[in-house]
């Protein structure tokens, strides 16, 4: 099959179960109303799929509420796998669907643009890679489950009309098997918990301190850096050759949290 089928073949497919999720989203009365499969091997290998909402309005109260969420996790469960390293890439706009080429082209551009997450000297993302706005105003949501707080979610930009979008979760690090609370920040005086956060490229980050690591063996470094300098901190890891993971749910000190905070007083 030469490459134009196969590109034809694929877009059948991706429409199909677009076509599919935009009917289900209609019926929630979100605001939802249309979509655009783009694809410029000149720009991108990748496909991207750009969701439409009415308006502004509707598009940010289905970011906020999670509605958009649960839509982009529904795409990423039915879509079409791709064998090539290239991926589908799910996005949301709002207003006047295009028109034209030029249209097309720009929305594409807009929606395929990446930046520099400008990192600081502690290695901390300063920059959103999606929206070049600010990182650390950025807050991830999500919804509770079993555990007290949520192990999944969203992320949103604070700043007025922005609706970049970005998925997390604080079991992908955790080992198979094992079934666990969040990792702990390694970071000094912080006792937040690492999420994987689903970007372009992806990171593992601390929403309390707002501290990135982009390769896992540093963040693996930074957890054995503070368990050799405090004890109760040690106890919150299980490790093993190859991992470090969670402690079981109630095995952490009691008081780690206390402990924590005062380590800008005692080191």
């Amino acid at each position: 099959m030469c490459a134009n089928d196969e590109n034809e073949s694929l877009a059948d497919r991706v429409d199909a179960t677009v076509r599919e999720v935009l009917s289900e989203a209609i019926e929630c009365d979100s605001g939802m109303y249309n979509y655009a499969i783009l694809f410029n091997s000149n720009v991108s290998p990748d496909w991207y799929v750009v969701l439409f909402f009415r308006d502004g309005s509707s598009l940010e109260d289905s970011l906020e509420n999670g509605f958009s969420n649960w839509v982009y996790r529904l795409l990423t469960g039915r879509l079409p796998r791709m064998c090539d390293g290239r991926q589908v890439r799910i996005s949301f706009d709002a207003g006047p669907f295009p028109s034209d080429e030029t249209e097309y082209r720009q929305l594409l551009d807009r929606h395929s643009v990446t930046f520099d997450p400008e990192n600081d000297e502690e290695g901390r993302a300063t920059v959103c890679i999606r929206c070049g706005h600010a990182f650390n105003p950025h807050r991830l949501l999500g919804g509770l489950g079993e555990k007290s707080y949520p192990e999944e979610g969203w992320m949103r930009c604070p700043e007025e009309g922005c609706y970049c979008f970005g998925t997390w979760s604080v079991g992908y690090i955790c080992p198979p098997g094992l079934d666990g609370d969040g990792l702990r920040c390694p970071s000094k005086a912080c006792y937040g918990r690492i999420a994987f956060v689903e970007e372009d490229p992806s990171f593992w980050g601390c929403g309390e301190c707002g501290n990135v690591w982009f390769e896992l063996e540093e963040l693996y470094l930074d957890i054995e850096d503070i368990s050799e300098r405090h004890d109760y901190r040690d106890r919150v890891y299980v490790k093993t050759p190859y991992r470090v993971a969670p402690v079981v749910s109630g095995v952490e000190p009691a008081d780690y949290d206390e402990l924590v905070r005062k380590e800008w007083e005692v080191d």
